[in-house]
């Protein structure tokens, strides 16, 4: 048995155009997919060398481009607290400088503790060598500095004055001398130089 095909010589022009669209869409895809790969190599590779530039830069960055230590004032240490009381049957007055004319922060009332960090010293003031140095609140951060009169305050536990005791300056005592007893030298006689047995003349 014999097939018998239609005696068309030329395939069909839809067939054509199909083969051609998918030829072209193919060509199209494989040239798109070699243009990605091309550029996601160049693309590794610039990444590799950028990375490899910032490492060697940021090793060498981080060493001259340092930030510089800025070393800000430190505060003085606040000396330790003595306790003081307010005596007298009124407040006492606490100011922002060791001076009547200066603002009142706050008033202490008798019989309450005060801490005193020391004695006022302003050369702007001239009597600051009456006032105190107080801290209304010690325990905070940053403790702030008011002053307080000095007749205002009494001391809690007020440090011993030492009264002068004079000692009398040790006695000297003389040193026992050495003393000589006169000796009166004598002479003995030495070997005589000469012999008896040699003859000498005189």
């Amino acid at each position: 048995m014999s097939y018998s095909y239609p005696n068309s010589s030329s395939p069909s022009p839809l067939l054509i155009g199909l083969v051609g669209l998918a030829l072209v869409f193919g060509g199209y895809l494989l040239w798109t997919g070699f243009l990605n790969w091309l550029d996601e190599g160049s693309a590794n590779t610039r990444a590799e060398t950028a990375t490899i530039a910032a490492r060697s830069t940021s090793t060498f960055d981080a060493f001259v481009n340092q930030p510089t230590l800025v070393l800000y004032p430190t505060s003085t240490p606040i000396p330790p607290c003595e306790y003081f009381v307010v005596r007298g049957p009124q407040a006492a007055f606490v100011r922002e400088c060791p001076d009547t004319s200066c603002k009142d922060i706050t008033f202490i009332e008798p019989n309450e503790t005060v801490c005193v960090i020391g004695r006022a010293q302003s050369e702007e003031f001239p009597n600051a060598d009456d006032w105190y140095e107080v801290l209304l609140d010690p325990d905070a951060f940053l403790p702030e500095v008011s002053y307080m009169n000095e007749i205002t305050l009494r001391a809690l536990n007020p440090t011993p004055t030492m009264t002068p005791t004079f000692e009398p300056l040790p006695t000297i005592t003389p040193v026992p001398s050495r003393t000589l007893e006169p000796t009166s030298p004598t002479i003995e006689p030495s070997p005589s130089a000469i012999d008896e047995d040699d003859n000498v003349s005189f």
